[in-house]
């Protein structure tokens, strides 16, 4: 007996190490160069069991690599060449890192701006006509004449700047430029030499405009899960239950039979009467969602698994000892009334929740009971993500989706040169965003305006104290107009068992690479224009890359893409690693794509600014 385990023992040593030679001599794909971010990711989702803790955890990693924590009720002191981040709602994070070409065009719009406000000489110069403009930007002329032969309208075009551009699309003109000479080719308006690029025409749209664009690479912290209701203490036959609710559209029937337990942010009372937020995760299995033994319902297993979202979802976390198990059986559930009239009894947390789950969390936050003011709790699985397959190939984790493109674009930023910001021109910039698995229609949602807020404010920061209001409005506009974004979300892999249920053209497989993902009724924002920004820089740069779309006869879902490519007007590209059960409590990605999608948003954001300006108009 003992002889022969040895033998097979001996046996698969030996063939194991044969694969491995083999592998090595005809290329198959070896896992080795890509476990160590493989690795991480993983420590990564382990630490990240709600949204407020994949903030904390990034906050903490942008703090120790130089970003500066800004704070949104205050205001912006934004420099040339200085990383910043900052948070909302502690499950919403914005980082972003200004080029140091920014200080170029910072002086740039200095020097124009004090140029055009100098009064010039009052004499006619070459025979065109002087106007002088009034405090509103309206054209004036000095005596009544007509110039170059147009009417001398105040509502004429040709005649005001309303802080429109100028013809060499290399700033703005704004209010209170005094005596300007209106067509004179050695004007500051039309002939500034100040970083002009002589060979721009009218025709030639290139992004010589001194306002800083935006390269977005943006995510979502949340995933589908169950949330702790404000009133969750349930009975039933002895059981003490926790009430929760559906947040987004899980594969529910998976978290049946799980060790699961809770995690988020609790409201404390400190000492001295002052309220924080702090978080917490109970890491130990403390609820459990039993399925029924399939002797209780044989129906199982020939007409499906059907499950109430309200009866059966509803986890166990203790028994009620004091009381014995009800003889008449029940097949539903009843949530405790309070036995006070008192409301400061009613509001209370122990009246609205088991003493045995408040006491868990009093335990690990090191506070009393009494200290509980209110919580945000989600619902986690207990068990930690992994590296799985013969091979090392897959991940076998929770929330991939999305803390898989959270964690690739967060990365990928932090992974760029420093000799690019150098000569970057652009910002730098990663939102990931909460509330997408539920419309994202939040403050710190994609539906908010936090992109133009951030945008607003970087701008009124760097260029506020030269440029007037209607001034900085145009820069914002310019400056969505020059921006650019990546959704970052996870995206399907071909499955192995339902492979009909894939494009037969269009199946991306794990660890391949990232997928672009396309719609044509919208539900993903991806065009041909920004498509190629993605397929150009992979193929420059030795990506792996992948494209999906849905069957015509299939439902699709979508992203924050298409929320913001229609809210701002920035171009868009859909993007994210291929995945296996998305939305299960239990996901699969592939170890390599984790490597592959860091690749991606690090080279977009170092190759991204010169491509644009080589492909001067992708629109």
């Amino acid at each position: 007996m003992f002889k022969s385990i040895k033998i097979i023992q001996t046996s698969l040593s030996k063939s194991r190490s044969i694969q491995f030679n083999y592998s090595t001599k005809s290329n198959i794909r070896n896992m080795e160069q890509y476990l160590p971010q493989a690795k991480e990711f993983i420590s990564f989702i382990d630490k990240s069991p709600s949204p407020y803790h994949a903030v904390q955890y990034f906050s903490e990693i942008l703090k120790s690599k130089g970003f500066i924590h800004l704070s949104e009720k205050q205001m912006w002191d934004i420099q040339p060449n200085k990383k910043y981040f900052f948070t909302r709602n502690q499950s919403c994070i914005s980082a972003f890192a200004v080029g140091e070409s920014q200080e170029t065009n910072k002086s740039i719009i200095d020097a124009k701006l004090k140029t055009l406000t100098t009064p010039l000489n009052k004499e006619t110069q070459d025979g065109h006509q002087k106007i002088t403009l009034d405090l509103e930007g309206n054209s004036r002329s000095n005596d009544n004449k007509n110039i170059n032969n147009k009417s001398n309208d105040s509502n004429s075009n040709d005649n005001k700047c309303n802080g429109k551009r100028d013809n060499d699309n290399s700033g703005f003109l704004g209010e209170g430029v005094q005596n300007m000479v209106i067509g004179d080719p050695d004007s500051p308006i039309f002939h500034n030499n100040i970083n002009k690029n002589k060979n721009n025409n009218n025709n030639n749209n290139n992004n010589n405009n001194n306002s800083n664009g935006f390269n977005i690479a943006a995510a979502h912290t949340d995933s589908p899960n169950f949330k702790v209701r404000p009133v969750s203490k349930v009975e039933s036959v002895g059981y003490q239950q926790v009430g929760v609710e559906t947040y987004g559209g899980g594969l529910w029937y998976t978290w049946f039979d799980r060790d699961l337990t809770v995690a988020g942010r609790v409201i404390v009372k400190s000492t001295d009467g002052s309220y924080e937020s702090k978080l917490v995760h109970i890491k130990k299995p403390i609820l459990r969602i039993p399925s029924l033994a399939i002797h209780l319902d044989r129906s199982v297993n020939t007409d499906g698994f059907k499950y109430n979202t309200q009866n059966h979802l509803v986890p166990m976390i203790a028994s009620k000892l004091s009381e014995p198990v009800e003889s008449k059986a029940t097949t539903t559930t009843t949530t405790t009334e309070p036995k006070t009239n008192d409301p400061q009894d009613v509001n209370s947390s122990t009246t609205k929740h088991h003493a045995v789950l408040l006491e868990l969390l009093s335990k690990e936050l090191g506070c009393s009971i009494g200290d509980i003011q209110n919580f945000d709790l989600s619902v986690c699985d207990t068990q930690p993500a992994a590296i799985g397959g013969a091979l090392d190939e897959y991940i076998f984790s929770p929330r991939c989706d999305n803390l898989g493109m959270s964690y690739c674009s967060m990365v990928g930023l932090l992974n760029v040169k420093e000799s690019t910001l150098a000569e970057e021109e652009n910002v730098l910039n990663v939102v990931l965003f909460d509330n997408e698995e539920v419309g994202s229609s939040s403050p710190q949602g994609a539906c908010s305006p936090l992109i133009n807020d951030t945008i607003s404010r970087v701008n009124s920061s760097m260029f506020g104290s030269t440029c007037k209001p209607h001034e900085l409005n145009n820069f914002i506009d310019l400056t969505l107009r020059n921006s650019f974004l990546i959704s970052a979300d996870m995206a399907h892999a071909i499955h192995p068992n339902y492979s009909a249920n894939h494009e037969p053209l269009h199946r991306p497989a794990l660890n391949k690479g990232p997928v672009i993902k396309y719609n044509a009724n919208l539900r993903y924002a991806t065009t041909g224009p920004t498509s190629f920004v993605i397929l150009d820089i992979c193929k420059k740069n030795g990506i792996p890359i992948q494209e999906f779309l849905v069957k015509n006869d299939s439902p699709c879902g979508s992203t924050i893409g298409p929320i913001i490519a229609g809210g701002y007007g920035i171009r868009t590209v859909d993007i994210g690693n291929p995945q296996l059960s998305m939305h299960s409590i239990r996901e699969t990605c592939g170890v390599a794509d984790i490597t592959h999608g860091i690749n991606l948003i690090q080279k977009y954001f170092e190759q991204f600014t010169k491509l644009d300006n080589v492909k001067s108009d992708l629109e």
